[in-house]
């Protein structure tokens, strides 16, 4: 009798670890660039938001009725905008300024990841944290309307650093994710999540130093079960 019991306590566990379902996400990231300098910790330049996109596939494991694990493989456009003197600080690079002063710095990074994260749940909603792996298979970065050396506007200035970039970036970077999901029916859902980077995506040099550029990133997006 006794190993009955644990034989029928055993597959109601392995009944409930096994029980999966299935959907497809898709919505807009909102996201920016954060860069710091090596030796100046209180000088931290944040981007302009980016409008992007990202689409993901998602298995859930529910653990019990109350917690559950996901995996998630997404695919995501992130980046960020800097303009005019919030790129470059006055009394810090006073002759550096005025060749960016009207300047329109644009990044933009896409990237595949595999988040996977522990929950807890409710029949219409689901909380969940952890940690999302990535991998930078495309970036750009582009430095519009410089002033060239005599002074006169350019429409897309030349740049080493894009070079510098590509050299340093982090192709395989970790973030880390929290978020929440609201069923609205029996078969679609409403996914919000908010995303920040453990670690510098990429690094340049410049002015004797090293800039650092991590990203947080904002995703809204709504699915379906199947």
């Amino acid at each position: 009798m006794r190993l009955l019991i644990i034989l029928l306590f055993s597959c109601t566990l392995n009944a409930q670890i096994s029980e999966q379902n299935r959907n497809l996400v898709a919505g807009v990231s909102l996201s920016n660039i954060s860069v710091n300098f090596d030796d100046a910790t209180s000088l931290k330049l944040i981007s302009g938001r980016k409008l992007g996109y990202f689409i993901g596939f998602t298995k859930n494991y529910n653990i019990s009725d109350k917690y559950f694990l996901d995996a998630r493989i997404k695919f995501s456009e992130t980046g960020g905008t800097v303009k005019n003197s919030t790129y470059f600080i006055k009394t810090k690079f006073p002759n550096d300024l005025e060749k960016y002063r009207n300047a329109l710095l644009k990044i933009a990074v896409y990237q595949i990841a595999i988040e996977t994260n522990i929950g807890i749940q409710t029949n219409r909603v689901r909380i969940y944290g952890g940690l999302q792996p990535s991998l930078i298979i495309f970036g750009r970065y582009k430095e519009n309307y410089l002033k060239s050396i005599e002074g006169k506007p350019s429409e897309e200035g030349k740049d080493i650093k894009t070079n510098e970039i590509k050299n340093n970036i982090n192709l395989f970077n970790i973030k880390a994710q929290t978020g929440i999901t609201v069923n609205v029916s029996k078969n679609y859902f409403i996914d919000m999540s908010y995303h920040f980077g453990l670690h510098k995506i990429t690094s340049i040099n410049a002015f004797n130093n090293s800039l650092n550029f991590n990203q947080s990133i904002i995703q809204i997006g709504g699915g379906v079960y199947f």
